[in-house]
């Protein structure tokens, strides 16, 4: 599975978290026409909800996680009295199998054997989980045991729920030499949607407990062999006993585990082995006969056989000759990282210094922590009464209607293809019945040396334009293949800032916009691309382009795809292109600037539409613009109140300036107070 594959499972999980919905193909009927095959629809919105709700942290200190002899020994005590699933366990035994599969391949075994449906979570199963980012580095496309369970289910939104936060706040402030701590997040419920292909799969529910195995690569840049040994085998084992104590104090029977720590952490897969065994299946262990079926589902085939071998040595017979034995090596396992460390985790808690790229990663990554939890927090200036220092705003509630009221609009949908009839309409009907076109507004244009979010938050404010009205456009000029084009990688580029300070992103997840990118991939080839449009009403953004939240305000994007220019020159004749091109942007832009006027944005930012890596000229696109608008034969003279073009690089502003003024034999206004020319440093916005 590539990378891009995984960014786009990745970013289509994260849709389904804020939808709530999944859609299950079925095996086509009989003599059912061709075309997309029927589906099955599950709502799981409640199960979220109450995996989120009951999300439990359980800190190192916890009595309950802490002492869990004495509580085992009491929990056995009472099933003995009262009855209980432990009573009369003496006579009968735990059955085990290791196999060589993947955790979701084994979860879903158990599910059908053992019949844990959606809403009926009994299957166990073991997150060895990154200790300070949830989820690890899922979002961005990595590959591994805890990214493939929640690029699969809903356990992203339980590693996000205000407990299981704790559980990554203390990780990153208690500084630990590698070996983290004993704490814990368990997520009841978690529904499993996905198999490890990225195929939707009907919808079955697994408890998941998700801890941080001690990474020896960061333990041996600060111990002893000697300490080094001991604490492998004592710190794991008390890690390991407290997982298998929460697993069965929560009333988990049928476990999956596995080699917990191993890999990129660097355990040993034999003592990983042993210490399971010495919990589990020797005479004096705590949880021996506990459990009704224990899985152990090892995906890397050297690993499997290294810890088949390790366990058959501790019970002193061969595991095939006592318990059933799924032996499938087809998996070459999860990818393993080679520096020591977690993926995504880097060897210190505080570095000293962090590049541009890796800000903006990291910011993206706390954009769908934002999108998911539905609230930011905004710093507020200092107070003298000690008061908070920060203010709560919820953005969630309008993520759902973000995502029903989006809209594609295709290259020959009437609305946008027609659009000269319903401009001459709208006009027409303002005229005879009232409206802010029957006025004919001047339309004040400026061209400003700054970002677009820059522009669109000042709009707000001299403009007088109410914080929660959704009239300021805001055009985006997106990547026609990749929703929100590289944010998540931490890429730098107008769509990316966006996406990374706003909610637009889940508008450009949504089935409906869906289309412009299939349609893009298919029939967007030698760089022409469709004139396909997304309409992302009321996307709230709530950063600035230093990364900082902000009071949240709404504007309205509409996302299209400019020509690259670049590869048209490959191939199309020298002498027609720039025509072709000039003629193809025109149509374009008129289809831009109709769909915001249909919809009652009076307030525009624009810019260099498609200059930059797609390298149209900047004057070019600001002749066709002033055709478009400025003019009294224009077919938007006078429609709009307000036009502001944010061109933040200073060469690409310089050119469009120039051109505008020489279109139209007078210069186009700017703001000259300092503060308001904020060009974008060279490296990026951080």
């Amino acid at each position: 599975m590539t990378v891009s594959l995984r960014r786009w499972l990745a970013g289509d999980t994260l849709r389904i978290l804020l939808e709530g919905v999944i859609s299950v193909p079925l095996a086509p009927s009989a003599g059912a026409s061709a075309g997309v095959p029927p589906c099955q629809y599950y709502n799981i919105i409640r199960n979220i909800q109450y995996a989120v709700r009951n999300t439990e942290f359980l800190d190192v200190d916890e009595p309950h996680l802490k002492n869990w002899r004495s509580a085992l020994a009491d929990l056995k005590r009472e099933h003995a009295l009262n009855g209980g699933f432990l009573q009369g366990r003496r006579s009968s035994s735990t059955r085990f199998s290791c196999i060589n599969r993947t955790t979701l391949e084994a979860a879903r075994h158990m599910q059908e054997q053992y019949g844990s449906h959606l809403g009926s979570a009994g299957v166990g199963v073991l997150n060895c989980g990154n200790p300070t980012q949830p989820g690890g580095g899922f979002v961005s496309g990595q590959w591994g045991e805890e990214e493939s369970l929640v690029m699969s289910s809903t356990l992203y939104e339980s590693l996000l729920s205000p407990q299981a936060s704790q559980f990554y706040a203390q990780h990153k402030a208690v500084w630990t030499d590698g070996e983290y701590t004993d704490a814990m997040i368990y997520s009841p419920g978690v529904v499993v949607f996905r198999n490890d292909t990225g195929q939707p799969i009907v919808p079955y529910s697994v408890n998941i407990v998700t801890a941080a195995a001690h990474n020896l690569a960061e333990l041996r840049q600060a111990l002893d062999d000697d300490t080094m040994e001991q604490l492998e085998e004592l710190g794991l084992a008390e890690r390991m006993a407290r997982i298998l104590w929460v697993f069965l104090s929560r009333g988990c029977r049928t476990l999956v585990l596995g080699a917990f720590g191993a890999g990129a952490c660097q355990n040993s897969v034999t003592v990983l082995a042993k210490i399971w065994a010495e919990l589990l299946c020797c005479s004096n262990s705590p949880f021996a006969t506990t459990f009704d079926h224990i899985e152990f589902a090892l995906a890397d085939v050297a690993e499997f056989g290294e810890f088949k071998a390790a366990f058959e040595a501790m019970l002193g017979k061969s595991w095939s000759s006592s318990f059933p034995t799924y032996q499938t090596p087809s998996y070459s396992g999860y990818p393993r990282s080679t520096s020591g460390f977690h993926p995504g985790v880097t060897s210190s808690y505080a570095p000293p210094s962090i590049n541009h790229t890796e800000a903006r990663r990291l910011t993206a990554e706390n954009t769908i922590t934002v999108i998911l939890e539905g609230s930011v927090r905004v710093p507020l200036a200092p107070s003298r009464d000690g008061g908070p220092h920060w203010q709560d705003y919820q953005v969630g509630h309008t993520i759902p209607f973000l995502l029903r009221d989006t809209e594609f609009l295709d290259i020959d949908e009437p609305y946008a293809k027609n659009w000269k009839l319903g401009l001459a309409d709208l006009k027409r009907r303002h005229e005879q019945r009232g409206g802010f076109l029957r006025t004919r507004p001047t339309t004040t244009f400026a061209c400003t040396n700054r970002t677009i979010l820059h522009a669109a938050r000042s709009l707000r404010e001299p403009w007088g334009v109410p914080a929660l009205e959704g009239h300021v456009g805001v055009l985006n000029c997106g990547n026609p293949t990749e929703p929100g084009g590289g944010f998540l990688f931490g890429e730098d580029g107008q769509e990316e800032s966006l996406a990374r300070s706003s909610t637009l992103y889940s508008s450009l997840r949504s089935k409906q916009a869906s289309q412009f990118y299939a349609q893009h991939k298919t029939d967007g080839g030698d760089g022409e691309y469709t004139r396909a449009l997304i309409y992302s009403p009321g996307v709230l953004v709530f950063r600035d382009d230093t990364g900082q939240p902000i009071v949240p305000y709404p504007v309205n994007v509409v996302t299209a795809s400019a020509v690259n220019l670049a590869e048209v020159k490959q191939v199309v004749d020298d002498e027609v292109v720039e025509e072709i091109v000039a003629d193809e942007m025109a149509e374009r832009m008129a289809r831009i600037l109709w769909v915001f006027l249909s919809r009652g944005s009076r307030h525009l930012v624009l810019g260099a539409f498609g200059a930059g890596a797609c390298q149209n000229s900047p004057g070019t696109i600001a002749r066709t613009w002033a055709e478009l608008l400025a003019f009294p034969a224009s077919p938007y003279f006078a429609t709009f109140e307000r036009v502001e073009f944010a061109v933040p690089q200073q060469a690409e502003f310089d050119e469009f300036r120039a051109a505008w003024g020489a279109k139209l034999s007078r210069p186009l206004s700017e703001y000259t107070r300092q503060e308001q020319r904020v060009p974008r440093a060279p490296g990026g916005v951080y």
